[in-house]
């Protein structure tokens, strides 16, 4: 698999804790503590900050006016245009000839738009065979921007990977949740430094916040 290249070490425990979405800070060297992120006018509980969503922007602006394909694993949109998730910040800001491609457990066809090249694929992540036959039936063959935001296990962030195969020379990998939970938290953590520019989280100044990390080709 890629990540064996890609990585200094093998992250895994080779037991059940790689499986595990969520340690409560017993595994690795992550703070447990509470998450509590709200929004900054209603007060709602949501799962990206502020931080995370401007953060988000200022990488995803690097590549938009070159970029012809966003692939967002975990969909995170009900429906509201103003709401502060990753997946609001791409149909927002993406171009009307970008493509974006969502995948997802749950269904979010609503979002489905043809017109504005947006789909989404109700299906595992992991069948990386099945997901990038439906993005090359689209005529893309490249990904300028990927989104991990999945389930958070060691295993699955590892499956996930895989998707960088298809990634553009100036592409960028964005994983959510890199302050709190285990597989994106190892993951660029142990990133290779020779081969990759990694940012392991750019929100690490605020202490309840689920952190944001991006990648890129060297």
């Amino acid at each position: 698999m890629k990540w064996e290249t890609d990585l200094v070490k093998d992250i895994r425990y080779h037991d059940y804790r790689d499986d595990l979405d969520w340690n409560g800070g017993e595994f690795l060297d992550i703070h447990n503590r509470p998450i509590d992120v709200r929004h900054p006018d209603t007060g709602q509980s949501q799962t990206m900050s502020v931080c995370n969503i401007e953060n988000l922007k200022h990488q995803f602006n690097r590549v938009r006016n070159s970029c012809k394909c966003i692939l967002e694993i975990g969909v995170d949109c009900n429906g509201t245009p103003t709401e502060m998730t990753s997946t609001s910040t791409f149909l927002r800001y993406k171009r009307q000839d970008t493509f974006y491609f969502g995948v997802d457990l749950d269904d979010k066809s609503y979002l489905n738009n043809p017109n504005k090249n947006i789909y989404t694929l109700q299906h595992d992540s992991s069948d990386i065979e099945y997901i990038m036959n439906f993005i090359r039936s689209k005529g893309i063959i490249e990904i300028d921007f990927l989104f991990i935001d999945g389930w958070h296990s060691i295993n699955q962030v590892m499956k996930e990977w895989e998707y960088t195969n298809w990634i553009s020379k100036s592409g960028v990998i964005g994983f959510h949740d890199t302050s709190i939970h285990p597989g994106p938290h190892a993951f660029v953590k142990y990133l290779n430094r020779s081969k990759w520019e990694v940012l392991e989280n750019t929100c690490s100044d605020y202490k309840n916040d689920w952190g944001i990390g991006f990648a890129w080709k060297k």
